[in-house]
Parts: C-alpha cells; structure tokens; sequence
C-alpha cells in the first residue's frame, strides 16, 4: 500500500497543476506546438548533413549536396530539397505517402521550416503552420 501512495501523490499533482490557470495554459500550448515529439537518430543525422553541407547516406535515406541545392532522398525518391541561398524548404511525398516518408519531412520542416509540420487526416496529406493555426492540403513540391 505504501507503495502506491507516491503514484497517487503524483497524480492529484499533475491534476491540479493541469488545471491551475498558468500551468494549465503552459501545458496545453506544449501539447498543442509539440508536434513532433522526438526525432528519429538517422533524421538528427540527415538534418546536421544538411546543416553543415555534408552528403549522407545511411539506411534509406540520403542527402546530396549541389552547389544551390540540398536533396533529399528516401529509398532513392525525392522527398526534400533546400535552396543554399534562401534557406528555402520544397517538400515532396516522392510517390509514397508512407509514415516514414512523413516523419522525415517533419524533422525537415522542425529544422528548416519551424512551426510547420505535415500531417494525415482520413486518409489524406495537410501541411500546418501551428504558429498561424493555418492547414493546407500537402502538394508535393510545396514550398513551405
């Protein structure tokens, strides 16, 4: 029984504290722009490639650095490119509008287009801006 009292200690906290008026503002605005919760290791790794201009190549996915442009590949299909002079984000599905094809464009867009994130809703592709609460239907090529 002792045991359990901690548990119960630490939810009746995180219960009042989600509904004290500051706590519970700061909480649901992290639940609400904390769109991506982690990032995989391979796309910390693909985005610090882009970053620092270096060509990568790992699993399924690569990145390939040209004078004016960084591309984006997952299994050999377009999915991302960044314009080297304006910092500029295409994103692309590369014909595949799989989870994992979504996951890398939202680690691309948590580095290069903050505040944006892609997302699927009955079956079909959004892109968000979460700081203008604006969506937008997902068209591959879109510059975000």
């Amino acid at each position: 029984m002792h045991f359990q009292l901690p548990i119960v200690f630490a939810k009746s906290v995180v219960h009042f504290l989600s509904h004290s008026s500051v706590i519970g503002f700061i909480l649901r605005t992290y639940k609400r722009y904390s769109f991506f919760k982690t990032m995989r290791k391979i796309e910390q790794e693909m985005n610090r490639a882009i970053r620092y201009r270096r060509n990568f190549s790992k699993a399924n996915t690569s990145v390939t650095c040209y004078r004016e442009e960084i591309e984006v590949r997952l299994h050999g299909n377009l999915i991302g490119t960044v314009d080297t002079a304006s910092n500029q984000l295409r994103i692309f599905d590369g014909g595949w509008q799989t989870v994992t094809t979504k996951s890398r464009l939202n680690a691309l867009c948590d580095e290069f287009a903050t505040g944006m994130g892609v997302f699927q809703k009955n079956w079909d592709w959004f892109v968000s801006d979460r700081l203008t609460n604006q969506v937008v239907p997902f068209i591959s090529g879109m510059a975000v």
